[in-house]
């Protein structure tokens, strides 16, 4: 989408500043929310477009390419021991790859056991209009399991998540934030966390370095979180994090406000 069209749905001058772009789209979300008639993916697009948000979706496809090869080198020795129990990684996958994909998912990334979903799953449908499903996971991951089948199960299907488009909203332990910070597939927040429709205390900001050595804010702490609480159980800190290739960013935005509100 080129920048005047998006000007022109979002009703801005060319002049405008980022916070006027932030506020325009933060009342298109309050009157898609409230039930008006309102093209949300289009204004959606444009706010990216304006934001600089699409230039992930421009980067040079090799580029793509390459981070996600490396992601995969990088475990391809795990996928080889894993030749014993590729059943086991087949009952994970083929659903994934042959099932409807969800309007919007939230993965427990971690030490985590499920308790319940209903409570927060009945939250999001309620109050994120026209979502039609969403999936409520855990993807068990413990670096310091005595069994390290887990983890490598676990960051096999951490891969095949992002790399099937299937990641939105990450709730993460620390150790885990860490390492996905590392491989590139969080979404900074220093410009989502503006849109959000409360005021989040900078002492739960939790920062990362990308690739370029820049410090940018990647998570919040949501560890005393009443939803989370009862959905997830792991004695740990819960971190929320957005994946960078998410591709529903207004229920992204939505969902995180309605989990945030739960604090």
């Amino acid at each position: 989408m080129e920048r005047k069209k998006a000007l022109q749905i979002m009703g801005l001058n060319e002049n405008c500043s980022e916070k006027e772009i932030k506020s325009k789209y933060k009342v298109s979300l309050k009157q898609e929310k409230s039930g008006e008639d309102i093209n949300l993916q289009e204004i959606t697009q444009a706010y990216n477009e304006l934001m600089g948000f699409e230039k992930y979706k421009r980067l040079d496809v090799n580029s793509k390419s390459f981070k996600t090869r490396k992601f995969l080198f990088h475990y391809l020795s795990y996928i080889i021991i894993f030749i014993g129990i590729i059943s086991l990684l087949l009952w994970m996958f083929v659903p994934k790859l042959t099932e409807k994909k969800p309007d919007l998912s939230v993965s427990f990334v971690g030490s985590f056991y499920l308790l319940e979903s209903e409570k927060l799953e009945t939250q999001l449908y309620k109050n994120i209009n026209n979502l039609e499903k969403v999936v409520v996971e855990i993807i068990y991951l413990d670096k310091n399991s005595a069994d390290g089948e887990y983890d490598k199960a676990g960051r096999v299907r951490l891969a095949g998540t992002i790399i099937s488009g299937q990641a939105d909203i990450f709730i993460e332990d620390d150790e885990n934030f860490t390492f996905m910070v590392s491989e590139g597939v969080l979404m900074p927040l220093d410009d989502i966390i503006p849109l959000l429709d409360m005021k989040i205390e900078s002492s739960r900001y939790i920062y990362g370095v990308d690739e370029q050595g820049n410090k940018w804010i990647y998570g919040i702490d949501v560890s005393y979180n009443k939803t989370i609480l009862q959905t997830a159980y792991g004695n740990t800190i819960r971190i929320l994090s957005i994946a960078k290739e998410t591709e529903h960013f207004d229920k992204v935005i939505q969902g995180s406000n309605i989990i945030l509100k739960e604090d």
